[in-house]
């Protein structure tokens, strides 16, 4: 199940900027984690690898 909509996974795929919104909450289970709360803006930033 997906927790964002929008273009993640585009982003992902050829590295760049992007934007989604959370779907719903989700607590952080690590300190690594985020936490982000339903209709949260989140902004994605991948390097593309080579």
């Amino acid at each position: 199940m997906s927790v964002v909509a929008g273009e993640p996974d585009a982003v992902v795929a050829k590295g760049g900027i992007g934007k989604c919104t959370a779907m719903c909450d989700c607590v952080a289970k690590s300190p690594d984690a985020l936490t982000f709360l339903k209709n949260d803006k989140i902004i994605v930033l991948t390097l593309m690898l080579i």
